[in-house]
């Protein structure tokens, strides 16, 4: 879903941080891991983050396949 024409292209960490119901603390240890991948833009000297970076970052947490634990090759035998 677009984002609405009202929302802002660029968020500050803590409203980031509040989209995703975390704390501005946890947040900024997340963007410091590389968790998030670029999704920063410098704006003076000002950081903020990308709305449709932050956007895309969740989108392929919900698309990707969970780990189970299990290594394919074992799930291929119990299948058999």
């Amino acid at each position: 879903m677009p984002p609405s024409p009202s929302a802002p292209l660029l968020l500050r960490p803590a409203e980031a941080a509040a989209l995703l119901g975390i704390s501005r603390a946890k947040f900024y240890r997340l963007l410091a891991s590389g968790t998030f991948g670029n999704i920063t833009v410098r704006v003076g000297e000002s950081a903020r983050i990308s709305r449709a970076g932050l956007e895309a970052w969740i989108a392929r947490q919900l698309t990707k396949p969970e780990d189970d634990g299990e290594s394919d090759s074992s799930a291929a035998r119990r299948s058999v």
